[in-house]
């Protein structure tokens, strides 16, 4: 393997670890779909938001979006393992998840989250979009499947 295939497979090998650790993190979403809404509303409190409603709809949304969230990781953790055979797809992954995190910006400081998660949540994904972007073109992986 020459210089430039081993310099690929090393930034493969990093895309494949940051995919992992993002997907890890994601599926730990799983945990809050189970949690006893009285966690829920404590974990409210401790943010410093106002009082969660305790209405079918709220519990409804918070653990259907918790499993979203796990779901989006599992899916993500399978790409993960082939990133030559679904190279197409790990590029859209990296723009999908920049784009969410600005939209998740805009939604934190609409919705009136607190300073620091609105200033760690948005822009943290749109960083980490760009890198599986970076990573994505800088292995060799952008010209696969194209």
């Amino acid at each position: 393997m020459g210089g430039e295939g081993l310099r690929h497979s090393r930034l493969r090998r990093a895309l494949v670890i940051v995919l992992r650790v993002d997907a890890a993190v994601l599926m730990l979403a799983a945990l809050p779909a189970c949690m006893p809404f009285s966690w829920m509303e404590q974990t409210n409190h401790w943010l410093g938001l106002a009082p969660l409603p305790a209405t079918p709809l709220s519990g409804y949304l918070t653990r259907s979006l918790s499993i979203m969230y796990a779901m989006h990781g599992a899916l993500q953790w399978m790409i993960a393992g082939d990133v030559v055979r679904y190279a197409p797809l790990v590029g859209r992954l990296g723009f999908l998840a920049a784009t969410f995190g600005a939209t998740m910006l805009a939604i934190d400081a609409a919705a009136g989250m607190p300073w620091w998660w609105t200033l760690v949540e948005g822009p943290g994904i749109v960083l980490l979009g760009c890198f599986i972007i970076i990573l994505h073109r800088m292995s060799g992986l952008e010209n696969i499947g194209r």
